[in-house]
């Protein structure tokens, strides 16, 4: 018999009954995963220029993580940090 799995899953099913109902489906006690409302512009991996103040293109980056919505951080091809790993907002990027 296996302790640990067995301490895991009593752990798991106490908390369970703790989740809240949004995402517990109607007549039944199944979790899901709910549809983003809003959809970030880029992703993870996706290239882009950042658009400078004179409207200039600089770049290509690529999108290293996306902290919200309306910002990414960028790196370099070998996975830098670009632009001092500082959040960029969506509206400076274009897609490559």
């Amino acid at each position: 018999m296996n302790y640990r799995f067995s301490a895991l899953s009593i752990l798991l099913t106490s908390n369970f009954s703790q989740m809240p109902d949004s995402i517990v489906r109607e007549g039944g006690t199944r979790p899901y995963v709910t549809p983003y409302l809003d959809k970030p512009k880029f992703h993870v991996g996706d290239q882009v220029y950042v658009v400078g103040s004179d409207g200039n293109l600089e770049g290509v980056f690529l999108v290293a993580s996306v902290p919200a919505l309306d910002a990414c951080t960028l790196s370099d091809e070998y996975g830098n940090p670009a632009k001092g790993g500082t959040a960029i907002k969506v509206e400076s990027l274009v897609a490559a």
